[in-house]
């Protein structure tokens, strides 16, 4: 009677292994399978970014603007950064790095736009910290732009030179 016991109790522990490793290799498999689709969202995502960067790269000609020039440069720089990033990315992390930068080129792209006389088009979200806020900093601020250059609206131009995006604001 005494190893019916014995062998009952092996069994029961037996079971029990079983059941909490079956659940633990279940676990690990969900958990991966999340992570998976988690990077390949964020794959799409940038990819989508990225694709749409291009497209407007590929339609927009500066003419003879030379502040729409260095915003096409500038956007053009960003897209291929972009590509490489792209190619290397392999974690959620470098996906959203690869957002950042194309987002950035079409901030540019606006820029381009606005200078030739066009809607601004797409430019993206506004760029953010990995803990989802506006990345702006303190030390900047709004600074009114001069029409006098040109004649023109200037809204966009900086005061040193440089070209910002609509809203994007200059050292002061």
């Amino acid at each position: 009677m005494e190893s019916a016991i014995v062998v009952g109790a092996w069994s029961l522990v037996s079971v029990i292994g079983l059941v909490v490793l079956t659940a633990t290799v279940m676990g690990f498999r969900a958990r991966r399978r999340r992570r998976a689709e988690t990077i390949a969202e964020a794959r799409s995502d940038a990819r989508r970014w990225y694709e749409l960067l291009g497209g407007q790269l590929s339609t927009l000609t500066a003419g003879g603007d030379e502040a729409a020039a260095s915003a096409l440069t500038d956007a053009a720089g960003c897209h291929e950064l972009a590509a490489r990033q792209l190619e290397a990315a392999t974690t959620v992390d470098e996906y959203q790095y690869v957002r950042r930068t194309a987002t950035e080129g079409l901030r540019h792209i606006g820029t381009a736009r606005t200078r030739l006389g066009l809607v601004a088009g797409p430019q993206g979200p506004p760029p953010v910290d990995r803990d989802g806020r506006p990345m702006y900093e303190e030390a900047y601020h709004a600074t009114p732009a001069s029409a006098k250059a040109r004649g023109g609206d200037d809204r966009y131009e900086q005061p040193r030179g440089g070209i910002a995006a609509p809203g994007v604001v200059s050292p002061g």
